[in-house]
């Protein structure tokens, strides 16, 4: 089991902000709508899409885990996440 103590926090919610932001900036490359705060949303990331429902369920087929709700797709990567994880 992961003692995420002996990680450190800091550490954990450093890698959070590096990977929040490199998904954010990609997302702003393609001209993605981000809609979640980014100074309150931990890791999470929340954007627009026309077709949220069936963007979200190719994503999971390429193994993304994601969420639709409203319009919108929700990303929460997580500190174990790596670059090559997509």
């Amino acid at each position: 089991m992961l003692d995420l103590e002996a990680l450190g926090w800091e550490n954990i919610f450093r890698r959070l902000a590096m990977l929040r932001a490199r998904l954010a900036g990609n997302l702003i490359r393609i001209g993605t709508d981000i809609v979640t705060s980014q100074r309150e949303a931990a890791g999470i990331i929340s954007f627009r899409s026309s077709d949220a429902e069936a963007l979200a369920a190719l994503l999971r087929m390429r193994s993304v885990r994601v969420e639709a709700r409203n319009g919108l797709v929700r990303v929460s990567p997580h500190f174990h996440n790596r670059k090559r994880d997509r």
